[in-house]
Order: C-alpha cells, then structure tokens, then sequence
C-alpha cells in the first residue's frame, strides 16, 4: 500500500469514499502488492463463462465431469457475495443455489441454466458495477421521508430492495405509524422497521427485529432527507475488485488501468473537489476494441514474419515520423545498423498497452518458430515501442513487468542472509539426500520458470516446481493429491502474511512505532501489533491512536478495522482461515485446469492468464519459504515428506485449537495461540 499523494485534494469528509476507492485501485494494480490485495482472477460473470468453456470442453471429452463439483461450488458462493450479480437476477437466489449445490443436473440442463445467467449479467454487469460505485462513493440521498407519508414510495422501495434480498422481486407492504415517525415494510416473513429521532437527527434501520444500521437526517427543501451515516467502506471495496476484475477480464491492461488511476487522482493537476471526478474516471472505460498500428525495431530474420502474420510490413528504411514531437523523432533515429522496422497495422486492442502486448506476443510466437531451427539464439526488439491510434497520437510504450517479476523483492541488505539460510538447509540439517535433490530440483524449476518468455510456460514450470515436491501419489484423482499435500501450505501462515504486510504499511508513518511499543505482552513488534489488533477491546485506545497518526488514509485504517473484525476472536479466526482455505483450493484446481489445457488443446484463449501465473508465483514462494523454515526449526526431520508432514500436523492442530475455543475473544493469554498455533 503506497501512502497517498494528498496534494491535489480538498480537505472534505465527503470525498472519503472517493478517496477509498482510488487507493484500492492503485493497490491492486501495483506490480508489487502482495496477492492477497491483487484483484482476483475471476468474478460471478467470468464464472459463468469459465464454467461454460468447461462444459464445452467435457462435452468433447478433454475433461472429465467431475471437473464441474468444485467450479459450481465456487459459482454458488461467489453468487451469496455478489451485490450486483444479485440485483441483476432480481429475484431469490435459492433456486440456483439449489440447483448449482446438486448432484443429479444433466451437463446439457446445465448449460443452460449457466448460459442464462451469464446471459442476463452480460453486458450490464460492467454498467451495474459503474452504477453501484457511483452510489456507495457519493454521499446521495437515499429516500425523502416526507414523499414516504405523502405515499410517494419509489425511492424508499428501492432503498429497501438493497437491504433484503427477498424485497427485489416483491414490492413490500408499507404502513406509517407513530405519528409519522416510524415506517413498517413487510414480504412474507421480513419486516424492516424504519424509526426516526429527531432530536439526534437519525434514523434507525431494523431488520426482522435483529440488524440494525444507523443513518443521517438533513432537512433541505423543507423536507428530511435520510443519508447514509458514511462510507460503507467493505462494499466500495467489493464494488472495486469486481470492477477492475471485469475490466481486466474484458481485455483492459492492467499498467494502462494503473497509469490513468495515477494520472487522475494522484499525479495530475486537476484538482480533487468533487465525487463527480469518479464518473470522469470510470466512464472512460467503454468495452469497445480501437484500432492501433505499432511499430517495432527488431532483428532482419523477422521479415520473415510477413508470411506467417496478416497486415505486417517490414523495412530499412526510418518510417516518417508523423508529428513534431522530440520523443517521436527520437526513437526513429536510434536503430542497430543490421536491425529493420516491422509495421503491424489493424491491431485490435482496448488500450495502447493491451495492442503492444499483443505484437509481442506475436514476436514471441515467431521467435520460437525460429528457435526451432537456430537453436543457439534467439531474436531479439526493441525494448521500446511505439504505438499510433487512427489519430496518430502516439505512445512510446517501454517494456512492463512481467506477471512473473510482480512479487515483493527482499532488501539488498538481506539478501546474503537470506542466500546463507538457504544454503545451510542442504550443508547444516539432517535432511536425506533424496529430499535435498528434490528440494533443489524446484528451485531450479522456480528459477526456470522466471527465466520463461511466455506465460504458458511459467505457468507450466511453476506448477512442475510445486508437484516435484510432493511425494508419489497412489490416488488416481491426482488434484486431490496436490491438494492434500499443498493446501495446508499455503493456508499455514496466512495470518501471520496480513499482519506482516499491515506491519510494514504503518511503520513508515512517525510515532506508529511507539504506540505499537506501548504494547508489554510480548518482545517481538509484531507479536505487539497482531496484539493491537486482536485484542478488540483491551487496544482499542491503541488502535485509535495509530488512526490519528495515519491521518487521511481511509484504505489503511479500513485495513486496521477489517482485520480486527477477523482476527478478534477464535472463531473469527476460525472462519477467516476456512474462507481462505475455501478459494485456495478452488483456485489451485483452476491452475491445474488451466495447465492441462494448456498441454492437451493449447490453451488459445486465457484473458487471466497473467493473474494465475502471479498467483503461482507466489504460492510456490511462499511453499519454498515455509519449507525452509520447517527445516531451520525443526533440525531432526529427515526427509521432504517429514517436513510436509510436520507443516500439515501443525495446521490440523492450529484448526482443533480454534474450534475447542470458539467462544473464546483474544486476550493476552492466547492470542499467539489463536493467530498462529502456538502459544510463544
């Protein structure tokens, strides 16, 4: 999380949400957040078509059926989470829970059923994401409650369809009572109860006599208006994965994405002033292809490439350069003497940067057409090229991180020990030779797969430097022997991950550290943190205080808020690991499915493909490291699948230890024991 440049935003509570939501954005675009905080690969409408390009694939026998259990799952959960895929459905969403959770649907009644729903959210999933961030961001009025007694009840309708599910397909029966000042609406069995009081001028939302939410009256025009109390600060986050997923998923690059976040809310000169620089910014994103020509510097075996690739030209001769412009003039002018220019014209792409990926896809493709035949080299480009729009405005567009490169990199003064540590687990333990062989053999492939030009094959060779590790399976569903053996990895650990990477975020704000040594229960900084914040009412005082000292960071606060809602009590814990464990298995199945396409049909069309392979990325990092440090600890374990083993056993603890203590909040006794399994 990058702390915020403020200086081009006006002092006003009411661009909080706006605010919110520019950090998230740039959060998940930057090259190096951790992939907790990336946006995910998939929302509910790439689901559906992910599900849909499966059943395609079962019906011409490339995948078994099976395949299906986990995807529908999957579907099932990610339809209970999603706000707008809910609103576009419009009615209750039993039925296709029901349906999705069963067993006895033939594919072809399937297909269907998915064909339907990724029908209905189709286009107008994009527009209802737009919709509702404009709504969460903006402090609007939701109803007027004088239009409510005078039976004007539309805007007061459609602000309860947002609150009960069961109120978006029947319009509730409203009564007004209490002298005005109180409003029942009734379906079936819901009733929301709505009370105002004026003299704190509030009104209080109660549903079926449990939930209750607080909201702000205003008087304007002679009437009460009731506003949202403020941001609800976990649905602009929600709203904003969904959003920059789908424009990802749709064909939008992620650096173009990350360039025109900067551009308007932190680096322009525009001016920050009001909610309505949310609607320049998201209106701009229009799922339509342009068209683009670009121009790259590249070794003369690519004329080659005419002959392969429609509307491609090559020449030695320096094209003309089409404006005045320095920058134009200069990347003509600079050219190795035996290199050409290759033109590729009518290339298709939502943005500059989705149209040079494109041709350097097509260059890598043609590169090892060559390679095959000249095994000693490979060709080289330009790092740089330059792409026209149909206006001829031009970028020059340098090379981006690769999807593999996007992982945090240790600071330059750890790196020799962290080379020692590794070093020592194959000259300093017990570990047989075997295991060492095997442990050396996937960081040989981790290394490999960094070294791959396409993203197929780091996939592919991330996913062999996690399978070399595992012991022989005797189980013919080889996923359920990955996932046995790698779930448990990657779901160990995870608390301790958000609490270090929230560690990190706050340190760099003056005075946050003192506060965190305010803390006595523990010597570690980080055990003194994870104690602000697990220890709900103990360091709420703590936790205020840090709130003060970040000052205007509504995404770093939030940050603080939401994993003290997770991370408070054995059971919180408890349900935050098991949501985690929950998509980690979903997604390595969808890895797996991901790499047996791509080695038995080629894989043509994989618009996430870049996000799998960050997420490989990580997992097999966080494997390797988690293994290391087994073996560091715990000097006696003889072999890799001891090791593996030992990490599973401790997992399998950490969950009894939870669910013996449910009811227990975290206290200085026993939060190490509830965040991480054991008690020092």
């Amino acid at each position: 999380m990058l702390k915020p440049n403020l200086t081009k935003w006006n002092d006003s509570e009411e661009l909080e949400g706006l605010l919110l939501f520019a950090q998230l954005i740039q959060e998940m675009l930057f090259d190096y957040t951790i992939d907790s905080y990336k946006p995910p690969a998939l929302n509910t409408k790439s689901r559906c078509f992910e599900l849909l390009a499966t059943i395609d694939d079962i019906k011409k026998e490339r995948l078994l059926s099976g395949t299906l259990k986990p995807m529908l799952d999957e579907l099932a959960w990610s339809l209970e989470n999603d706000i707008v895929a809910q609103k576009l459905i419009g009615f209750d969403l039993s039925p296709h829970k029901i349906f999705l959770k069963s067993d006895k649907n033939d594919i072809y009644t399937l297909e269907t059923r998915i064909n339907h729903m990724a029908n209905t959210l189709g286009n107008k999933y994009l527009d209802q994401i737009k919709e509702e961030l404009k709504e969460s961001v903006k402090k609007s009025c939701l109803f007027i409650w004088d239009d409510v007694i005078e039976n004007n009840n539309s805007q007061l309708i459609e602000f309860l369809r947002n609150k009960v599910t069961s109120f978006a397909s029947t319009t509730p029966q409203i009564k007004v009572f209490d002298e005005n000042n109180s409003i029942k609406a009734t379906v079936g069995n819901n009733t929301i109860l709505l009370k105002i009081d004026k003299d704190k001028m509030e009104m209080i939302l109660t549903i079926n006599d449990k939930k209750k939410e607080y909201f702000n009256l205003k008087i304007e025009d002679r009437k009460l208006n009731v506003y949202k109390k403020s941001f609800e600060k976990t649905k602009i986050e929600l709203l904003t994965r969904l959003f920059i997923t789908e424009l990802l998923n749709t064909g939008f690059s992620e650096g173009n994405l990350y360039y025109l976040a900067k551009l308007m809310f932190f680096d322009g000169h525009r001016i920050i002033d009001t909610t309505e620089k949310l609607d320049n910014f998201i209106n701009q994103f229009v799922p339509e292809t342009k068209e683009w020509e670009v121009v790259v510097k590249g070794e003369k075996q690519f004329e080659l490439i005419k002959q392969f690739v429609e509307n491609v030209e090559t020449s030695e001769v320096t094209p003309a350069c089409r404006t005045k412009n320095y920058k134009e003039q200069s990347y003509y002018n600079q050219i190795n003497s035996d290199w050409i220019y290759i033109t590729f014209d009518k290339i298709m792409a939502y943005d500059a940067l989705g149209a040079k990926t494109i041709v350097e896809t097509i260059l890598n493709t043609f590169s090892a057409l060559v390679r095959y035949h000249i095994h000693k080299n490979e060709l080289s480009w330009s790092e740089e090229i330059i792409v026209y729009d149909t206006n001829n405005r031009y970028s020059v567009l340098s090379s981006s991180v690769k999807s593999v490169y996007k992982r945090p990199e240790k600071k330059e003064s750890d790196i020799q020990n962290s080379i020692n540590e590794t070093a020592g687990i194959f000259s300093d333990t017990n570990l047989d030779a075997e295991s060492r062989y095997k442990l050396l053999q996937s960081i040989n492939l981790h290394s490999a797969a960094i070294s791959a030009n396409d993203e197929k094959n780091q996939l592919l060779t991330f996913w062999a430097a996690l399978e070399s590790l595992l012991p022989p399976s005797r189980d013919k569903k080889k996923i359920g022997h990955v996932i046995n053996h790698i779930v448990p990895l990657l779901v160990s650990g995870y608390n301790k991950k958000l609490i270090s990477n929230l560690y990190k975020n706050l340190i760099v704000y003056d005075g946050v550290q003192d506060v965190i040594n305010k803390v006595e229960e523990s010597d570690s900084e980080f055990n003194k943190l994870a104690a602000i914040i697990s220890l709900k009412k103990e360091n709420e005082h703590l936790r205020d205080e840090i709130y003060v000292l970040i000052g205007r960071n509504p995404l770093l606060m939030h940050r603080i808020y939401s994993l003290m809602s997770k991370l408070s009590s054995a059971n919180l814990i408890l349900d935050t690991i098991e949501e985690h464990k929950k998509r980690v298995e979903w997604h390595i199945q969808r890895i797996y499915r991901m790499r047996n396409l791509i080695i038995h049909s080629g894989g043509s069309n994989l618009p996430y493909l870049s996000i799998l392979v960050e997420n490989l990325h990580a997992y097999t990092d966080t494997i390797l490291d988690l293994i290391g440090d087994t073996i560091v600890h715990h000097p006696h374990l003889e072999t890799l699948d001891e090791v593996m083993l030992e990490i599973s056993l401790h997992n399998q603890s950490h969950i009894e230890v939870l669910n013996r203590n449910k009811e227990q909040a975290c206290n200085t006794e026993n939060y190490r024991l509830f965040l991480y399994g054991y008690p020092h």
